[in-house]
């Protein structure tokens, strides 16, 4: 994968909502590292904190769900350059392992995209290069413009 500079970092964040200062993005740690146009793919860095966890400790479920959401999201706003919000149809998470609060890395690629739909893939990895949870996601794909009215 090439990396990508830190003002494309910055404008993935502008894409989430340029409206808002603090997001799901921003409270997980959000940080774009590196971006494969050739397998449609990325890899981002998480960091959710001790207010990410659930009551026994370890990273909650919807929380890896939200990391890995972003991270496939990111991918269709990148291809589309920022023309098509990704609208979650559904997602299916598969959690292999329990996650303590520390740094993850998502690898995130669109699988097939038509004019209105796309099929994304992501698998999120704690510090150790295990893979923690995996999802598969459908989107609806709308315009920004569409949004913006």
């Amino acid at each position: 994968m090439s990396s990508i500079n830190n003002s494309k970092a910055e404008e993935l964040t502008k894409l989430a909502d340029q409206s808002v200062t603090e997001n799901a993005s921003t409270f997980l740690g959000f940080k774009l590292l590196s971006v494969d146009q050739d397998s449609n793919s990325l890899r981002v860095e998480f960091n959710p904190g001790q207010a990410a966890t659930n009551p026994a400790g370890s990273i909650q479920g919807g929380m890896i769900t939200a990391m890995l959401d972003d991270a496939m999201c990111s991918a269709v706003w990148l291809l589309t350059d920022g023309k098509m919000i990704p609208l979650s149809v559904d997602i299916h998470m598969q959690f292999w392992r329990p996650a303590a609060v520390g740094r993850y890395t998502a690898e995130a690629s669109v699988k097939h995209m038509t004019k209105s739909t796309a099929f994304l893939d992501g698998t999120l990895f704690n510090e150790a290069n295990e893979a923690v949870a995996h999802g598969v996601q459908t989107v609806r794909l709308v315009p920004k413009s569409s949004r913006e009215s």
